[in-house]
């Protein structure tokens, strides 16, 4: 096997080498976007959660789920 062979094989090892490497960077999924917005807290047990997944009552009190509400706000909320 010639120096010119040798090069020629080393070549085509590095093109394989560097187009999987740029298809391995394009097939992963795209990061999650971070989230950003006001927390609340739910009025019967204290969770804190996103004000876009809480449920509220006619007062505009914040529950972490319907049942929550339903029973309604408690006194104290971390007992």
């Amino acid at each position: 096997m010639g120096l010119r062979s040798l090069l020629l094989v080393a070549a085509i090892v590095a093109v394989i080498w560097i187009v999987a490497r740029l298809r391995k960077g394009r097939d992963q999924p795209p990061a999650r976007a971070a989230r950003v917005g006001s927390m609340v807290r739910c009025a019967h047990c204290g969770l804190h959660l996103p004000s876009d997944e809480a449920v509220s009552n006619r007062a505009g009190q914040h529950f972490c789920s319907s049942e929550h509400r339903d029973l309604g706000p408690r006194d104290d909320p971390e007992a």
